[in-house]
């Protein structure tokens, strides 16, 4: 443990003879605490401390040892997480998640604590939805790429933790893995109804824009990825429902194009995606008071010209671009 070959720093010759008093917390601390002690310096007099113990096999010192480190846990992972991870593994791997929960009082430390350790799959349910949590709270926008990268992560506790938090993009993705398709792009619809509200929190609207584009895009793949005609129509209604809330409504009139390319987008996907015929029956019986303005009425037009086929799909396509062309010349 100790070099007698080389000229000893006092702090580490101070941390020595407290050791060998059994002093532990003082040699801990002395090494905390010396100016001329580095990062490195630190963990290699713990390791060399758990190693020694370990060769002379003094069980009941290496257990007050490591009682003593739990104390300054917290100090250690401010220095480095991952060293601290590794030294925590290797001689005390009992006392890991009791010194997890020690460290509450600095979630932000738990957390890096915890995104060093997240990937093992022998970690307690409690400790993950820890993990969740704090996610939530420093890192929401990050959370459903660790749901993709951890399959281990519990899920439908999880997905409590993440309605609490308000964490839709993780819910998004929690729900669609969870088998439920439709309520994925529902919430998908929610988060772009408020970025649309909070677009003037944004460095300016575009970018708030570019946020919905996004979102919707994401939601697109969904459908594709999971695809059954109830899920495209799950998604069209939520966006024509979105639609709707703001038409009327004077003071959104500039934006509402916003409103109508989500649409015609949905519509455009969904007819490439599903049969023509189901489309056109949609919009023959559920939409037929539908308000289709700009670009939505544009792409529709555009797409049953290029997808018409057959004399029956042909013949309730010519009539539904017939009303939306005497609806253009009424404009």
């Amino acid at each position: 443990m100790f070099d007698t070959s080389r000229q000893v720093p006092l702090t580490e010759l101070q941390a020595y003879i407290s050791l060998l008093a059994k002093n532990y917390k003082a040699s801990i601390e002395i090494y905390l605490r010396g100016r001329e002690t580095s990062k490195k310096g630190i963990f290699a007099f713990l390791e060399n401390s758990f190693k020694s113990f370990q060769l002379s096999k003094k069980k009941a010192e290496m257990q007050a040892f490591a009682s003593a480190l739990s104390d300054y846990v917290s100090a250690l992972i401010q220095l480095d997480a991952k060293m601290s991870r590794n030294l925590i593994q290797t001689y005390m791997p009992e006392q890991q998640e009791q010194l997890i929960f020690a460290l509450g009082a600095d979630q932000r430390l738990q957390l890096d604590y915890l995104q060093s350790i997240i990937h093992e799959s022998y970690l307690s349910e409690k400790a993950m939805l820890l993990y969740v949590t704090l996610m939530c709270l420093f890192e929401p926008d990050s959370l459903a790429e660790a749901f993709r990268t951890y399959q281990h992560l519990p899920i439908e506790e999880s997905l409590k933790i993440c309605e609490k938090y308000q964490a839709y993009d993780c819910m998004e993705y929690i729900y669609e893995r969870m088998g439920n398709v439709e309520k994925s792009v529902e919430i998908a619809c929610s988060r772009i109804d408020k970025v649309f509200q909070q677009r003037f929190g944004y460095r300016d609207a575009e970018t708030a824009y570019g946020i919905i584009a996004e979102i919707l895009n994401n939601a697109i793949q969904t459908c594709v990825k999971n695809h059954t005609e109830s899920i495209w129509e799950s998604l069209l209604d939520a966006a024509i429902d979105l639609f709707n809330k703001y038409r009327q409504r004077p003071e959104y009139a500039d934006e509402m194009f916003v409103f109508y390319e989500i649409n015609a987008k949905i519509l455009y996907y969904m007819v490439n995606h599903s049969s023509v015929d189901y489309v056109i029956s949609l919009f023959q019986t559920k939409y037929t008071k539908l308000d289709m303005g700009g670009s939505m009425r544009k792409a529709f037009i555009e797409i049953l010209s290029n997808y018409s086929y057959g004399e029956n799909i042909l013949f309730s396509a010519h009539e539904l671009t017939k009303d939306i062309y005497m609806d253009e010349l009424i404009r």
